[in-house]
């Protein structure tokens, strides 16, 4: 059996958040979900998506921050694509 593929969702405001997860579920993918830069980046390193969707603009660590630390701190996720 295939694994679904996984995305991650950084996003501030809770209410967007579960909608995107929602929808990405209810779409077939497998969906981790981060509500600022830190939180997706102590995820980051537990787990690997496919993909990752992050707000720009977020309290503790900005998506441009999240951005240079996962390029700078976790070279295994480069090939990541990562949509603003």
């Amino acid at each position: 059996m295939t694994r679904k593929p996984r995305i991650l969702c950084v996003e501030d405001e809770t209410l967007l958040l579960d909608d995107l997860q929602e929808e990405l579920q209810d779409a077939g993918y497998e969906v981790l979900g981060a509500g600022n830069g830190k939180e997706a980046l102590d995820c980051l390193r537990r787990q690997t998506p496919d993909l990752i969707l992050c707000d720009m603009m977020m309290p503790v660590m900005s998506g441009p921050e999240l951005l240079s630390c996962v390029r700078r701190e976790l070279p295994q996720l480069i090939r990541v694509p990562f949509i603003f």
